[in-house]
């Protein structure tokens, strides 16, 4: 026999009735204040303790730094110690073929070819040029049967060229400098190798001047010339190891008003004291001594003066 409880049948169904009205009412007022009509009770995600990957990752990342610091601490130290130190350097790593290609370069040949125009110890740098336009230090001239001389912007060169038995030469006008110091580079062109390239001082005029010549040979050779006549001076240096035909030289002299010093490929071969010469323009030179043309390549010139 089935026994009903009116009661309690009665209870559950006011309760179900008034559920739904008790969510709307509670909706409505969670409106009236500006909230959501529903609040989540629980996320979609669940967030899971770490585990033994996550804990790699982190030492991964940890390690990555430290090692980063360490790279960072060993620069500032080796730039401390050495301005050109590299990692490759601290570690022991092979160079790179270009440091091995530059460190294979002869010094005299790499200070020939490239003009270095900065102040020199106790020199201020006045006039320089490197010939990639056309200049107005080395002008272009031409007199048939003895020298032309000329720019050659493309290559970068002044390029001068005498007949046979010739020299010939371009002169810079220091504006009454008694005290400088005259640099160029010079290379005797492949073609004419018993060609000269060469600098003078003191210029007093034609046969009366100081000269230093670099035969293709790579012979090196400092001469007074008086009347026409050359007298040659003694070399103080054995060292001196020119470059020959086809290689570039870099050529200097130094007046300081009292003492004449010249230098190849930045070694002193010779020195005047108490020149024969008075003051006068300094200058290039090109020399065919033979039956043969010339042709010399001049790269730059560079002039300082003393500062003062």
């Amino acid at each position: 026999m089935a026994v009903d409880n009116p009661q309690s049948s009665s209870s559950y169904s006011a309760s179900s009735a008034t559920h739904p009205a008790d969510m709307q009412a509670r909706a409505r007022k969670r409106e009236a204040i500006g909230l959501a009509p529903d609040r989540e009770t629980a996320p979609d995600a669940y967030l899971r303790p770490p585990d033994d990957s996550s804990h790699a990752a982190q030492w991964l990342l940890v390690c990555c730094v430290a090692l980063l610091g360490l790279a960072v601490v060993l620069l500032l130290v080796a730039r401390f110690l050495n301005p050109d130190s590299t990692l490759a350097g601290l570690f022991g790593l092979p160079p790179t073929v270009e440091q091995e290609a530059a460190a294979v370069t002869p010094d005299s040949a790499r200070s020939a070819t490239q003009p270095v125009f900065a102040a020199l110890p106790g020199y201020q740098l006045w006039l320089a040029d490197d010939f990639v336009a056309p200049s107005q230090l080395a002008p272009e001239q031409a007199t048939p049967g003895q020298v032309s001389a000329a720019v050659i912007a493309g290559a970068g060169v002044y390029r001068m060229q005498v007949s046979p038995n010739q020299m010939g030469w371009t002169l810079f006008d220091l504006a009454d400098a008694n005290s400088y110091r005259l640099e160029t580079s010079a290379t005797v062109n492949a073609d004419t190798p018993s060609g000269a390239a060469g600098l003078l001082a003191r210029f007093a005029g034609a046969g009366n001047f100081y000269q230093l010549t670099i035969d293709g040979a790579g012979a090196a050779a400092v001469q007074l010339w008086l009347d026409g006549q050359p007298y040659p001076l003694p070399a103080l240096s054995a060292a001196v190891t020119p470059n020959p035909v086809g290689q570039a030289n870099r050529l200097a002299v130094e007046d300081d008003g009292a003492r004449l010093r010249f230098y190849v490929n930045q070694t002193v071969l010779a020195e005047v004291l108490d020149p024969q010469l008075p003051a006068g323009r300094p200058g290039i030179s090109t020399t065919a001594a033979g039956s043969i043309p010339a042709s010399v390549d001049f790269d730059w010139i560079a002039i300082y003066r003393p500062q003062p």
